[in-house]
């Protein structure tokens, strides 16, 4: 709330007051004294009536004072605060005891705050206005948390459907492309089209299309799964050396059709828990990565070592770098880079947000270092036995 309207609220607010007092001299100066005010006043004089109304009328602010016959304004106070209805309007005690434990006791049974007798019209006022205020600003914000609130479970909702959505169309677009991908592998070895150029280009775009739209479709589905909290990790004893060892040969050729030379650099380490595919998944998505970016001639290299109580694996290329704010966005999904790949190749833009979260799903965290024109290093690191 800005400073010109707070002012505002200060200067022109106006409540509806419940006056419980059994002294006529007492509610004569409150009753005139409030209603000059502009406030809206009842004005009760005795307990019993102050626990009927209140719960009917429901006042913003309820005077009351502590020595009347019958009922005093402590009990009249529990009960109000006893009240589902009633418990959260304010009580201002007005009473001629002025000792510390009877004010304290005030507050212990509910009053925000006190008036001493012989009443002085400006301290009325002045602690009228001062809880009035307080009870609109709460209010306010319960009615703005309940609004945040609603409108965050819409949205939960809305990307609940969204993961569902993403997941479902990307499961039934996968057989289908398999599908095309197998057979345009099959036409290009047919004897009858080997010779034919056109046909083998076709073919070609055909299976390269296929291929793409497959890897959408499989980070798509492994995105949603993921944002489901739906990850499920087929945890075990595996060696990280092996896995490392297995996908530089896999990715070997795309590297070697852009002319860039992989080198490894793999200590021995312990054998870790993890799983082999995801991390494998890890381990595609950085290389892939670091070939895309680099130009012909350029290196890519691997190291696999031990960082703390961490195994560590550092994925380094001699690529055209990553500006500092791509950076900031790098593990967001579908990320608009100012980078492109070296060589045109397609990138799906959800491949580092699934590996940010495989990796964290294993306990483990991942580190980029990056200049533009310098290259990138990208580090991940899973967590040692204990």
């Amino acid at each position: 709330m800005n400073l010109n309207l707070m002012q505002d609220l200060l200067e022109n607010i106006k409540g509806d007051i419940l006056i419980v007092d059994d002294n006529e001299v007492n509610l004569d100066i409150l009753l005139r004294t409030l209603k000059k005010q502009g406030h809206n006043v009842t004005a009760v004089t005795n307990g019993k009536d102050a626990l009927k109304i209140a719960p009917r009328t429901q006042p913003d602010l309820i005077l009351l004072d502590i020595m009347m016959p019958n009922m005093d304004g402590y009990d009249v106070c529990r009960e109000l605060k006893m009240n589902e209805i009633t418990k959260n309007i304010p009580v201002i005690f007005i009473t001629a005891k002025n000792a510390v434990e009877d004010i304290v006791k005030g507050f212990q049974v509910g009053g925000v705050d006190y008036l001493a007798k012989p009443i002085n019209r400006q301290e009325i006022c002045a602690r009228v206005k001062n809880q009035l205020v307080m009870r609109s600003l709460i209010s306010s914000r319960g009615k703005m948390i309940a609004q945040l609130e609603s409108s965050n479970k819409k949205l939960i909702e809305a990307d609940k459907l969204k993961n569902k959505f993403l997941g479902m169309a990307a499961h039934d677009l996968r057989n289908p492309l398999s599908t095309i991908r197998g057979f345009s592998e099959i036409l290009k070895k047919e004897s009858t089209l080997s010779e034919n150029k056109d046909a083998q280009e076709f073919l070609s775009i055909i299976h390269e299309s296929s291929e793409y739209l497959l890897e959408i479709v499989n980070d798509l589905l492994d995105y949603s799964m993921i944002e489901s909290g739906n990850l499920d990790l087929q945890l075990k004893n595996n060696s990280i050396k092996d896995i490392v060892e297995n996908r530089i040969k896999l990715n070997q050729f795309i590297a070697e059709r852009k002319n860039i030379h992989i080198h490894k650099s793999i200590s021995e380490v312990p054998e870790i828990i993890f799983d082999d595919r995801r991390i494998g998944q890890v381990l595609d998505n950085l290389l892939s990565n670091a070939i895309k970016f680099s130009s012909s001639g350029a290196s890519v290299s691997v190291e696999v070592g031990t960082a703390d109580q961490n195994v560590e694996v550092i994925v380094k290329d001699e690529g055209i770098g990553i500006s500092t704010e791509d950076q900031k966005k790098l593990f967001h999904s579908f990320p608009k880079l100012s980078s492109r790949p070296t060589g045109g190749e397609k990138s799906t833009g959800l491949g580092l947000a699934i590996v940010e979260k495989i990796v964290a799903a294993h306990g483990g965290f991942l580190k980029v270092q990056s200049e533009l024109g310098q290259g990138s290093i990208f580090k991940f690191y899973l967590p040692l036995k204990e």
